[in-house]
């Protein structure tokens, strides 16, 4: 969640919502009921978390107990925020899953037509197409810097 520039009375309600939400023992049940980590300091421990009453089976909370853990003992990168950085971010989210997604369908056609999967898989498994990949995926990103 952001407070983005708007009128004083929307970001003003804007943060009051995020104390309110963000409130050790709101932020502990949402997490729990959700899988979203607590994001503050008081409410990510496992001693908060068990003494919120909540009813933790013995997988929930051994998953907790791992994460809260793996957060307090690291140390978290967050990228900075910049203009275009939503673009930027879905493009490195989707890029290769949309590309995976794409060589599969030209696998599966290629198979239709009586291909082994050796011979249908052969163009897209090689430092080539990775390569293309690659560079088509920094030539994107160079686009979406500069737009």
């Amino acid at each position: 969640m952001v407070v983005t520039n708007g009128p004083e009375t929307e970001i003003a309600a804007s943060v009051e919502f995020l104390k309110w939400f963000t409130d050790a023992e709101r932020n502990i049940q949402f997490s729990v009921d959700s899988g979203y980590l607590p994001v503050t300091k008081a409410a990510n421990s496992m001693t908060a978390i068990k003494d919120n009453g909540l009813a933790l089976t013995e997988l929930m909370e051994e998953i907790l107990t791992v994460s809260v853990d793996t957060v307090n003992e690291n140390l978290l990168y967050t990228p900075p925020a910049f203009e275009g950085g939503c673009n930027i971010r879905n493009e490195l989210e989707y890029s290769m899953s949309d590309q995976a997604v794409a060589d599969r369908k030209e696998v599966l056609a290629r198979l239709q037509t009586g291909a082994s999967l050796e011979s249908a898989a052969e163009a897209f498994v090689s430092d080539r197409h990775f390569e293309e990949w690659y560079e088509a995926t920094l030539t994107q990103l160079q686009d979406l810097m500069e737009s």
